[in-house]
């Protein structure tokens, strides 16, 4: 990692020089300060003897000679990097569960209370925030598919964070073995739980789809009583009412006949008709 120079007119000769030998790919505008008129050929001496040693610093930022260090000096002033943010791993190993968002603040050393997703949304990007968001966005994924919960014991949560990859404080690992130690194995319980849980969901989704096919069965059901229904109504017509059952000369006829007079009831569509006659018709 390089470090900048501290004198001004070092900094005015290093950003020149820079300008010079930087290929755009390899910089990185800040919008926040004025930009040169031309890439190529960058400030001119006489706008940059105008400018404080700050914003010499945020246009030496922009080069990825010295990007790393600038982030670093920016990462000591936010508010997680302040003594406050420090999480207590003894006081966290002990509650029975952490939600997702305090998990992913304690495995990055941080105080769930100070640092967490509704403040390092929005912040700017820097390193630790980079990091912070790539593991929440995995998260998210985990826990629509429904592998995490968002309430999850300390050394479950640990246990999927080994998994994917992610480091791990020592200090947060022992504290939290510790508890697994000289308590209720909180872990064993979870897992023994979760998947009590999941054959129950497992149960409840196969009772649903047979009452949904109890369901479909019946409204079959009662659709055939009504077209059967229909059916007798017409044989049961005065020839001066409408057409005798005889003197249909085709199937369609009757359909035409039956959705004219009875649309109100329902199943008596010409779609559903056909339908039903057609089955009927394979099973005689």
């Amino acid at each position: 990692m390089k470090i900048p120079p501290k004198l001004a007119k070092d900094k005015i000769t290093t950003i020149q020089t820079l300008f010079q030998k930087t290929e755009r790919k390899d910089f990185n505008q800040n919008y926040s300060i004025k930009q040169p008129a031309s890439f190529k050929i960058g400030y001119t001496i006489e706008e940059l003897g105008q400018k404080n040693d700050e914003e010499l610093d945020k246009i030496l930022g922009q080069f990825v000679d010295f990007r790393e260090y600038f982030q670093l000096e920016e990462e000591k002033k936010a508010f997680y990097s302040q003594p406050d943010a420090f999480a207590d791993f003894k006081y966290w190993a002990r509650q029975a569960y952490w939600t997702i968002d305090e998990g992913i603040a304690l495995i990055l050393g941080k105080d769930p209370r100070v640092v967490n997703w509704e403040k390092i949304n929005g912040s700017p990007t820097l390193p630790f925030v980079t990091r912070y968001e790539e593991i929440h966005n995995i998260t998210v994924r985990y826990e629509e598919e429904g592998i995490l919960l968002n309430q999850l014991p300390p050394a479950t949560f640990l246990d999927w964070v080994k998994k994917v990859g992610y480091s791990i404080p020592p200090e947060l690992t022992e504290e939290v073995g510790k508890q697994e130690l000289q308590g209720t194995d909180w872990h064993s319980c979870f897992l023994k739980e979760f998947y009590k849980n999941k054959e129950m969901e497992e149960e409840a989704k196969q009772l649903r789809n047979r009452l949904e096919d109890l369901e479909k069965r019946v409204l079959s059901e009662k659709t055939l009583l009504n077209i059967l229904g229909v059916a007798i109504k017409i044989l049961q017509m005065d020839p001066q009412d409408g057409h005798k059952p005889s003197f249909f000369k085709d199937q369609k006829e009757l359909i035409d006949f039956m959705t004219d007079r009875f649309s109100l009831i329902k199943g008596i569509s010409t779609s559903t008709l056909y339908d039903k006659f057609k089955k009927a018709a394979e099973n005689v």
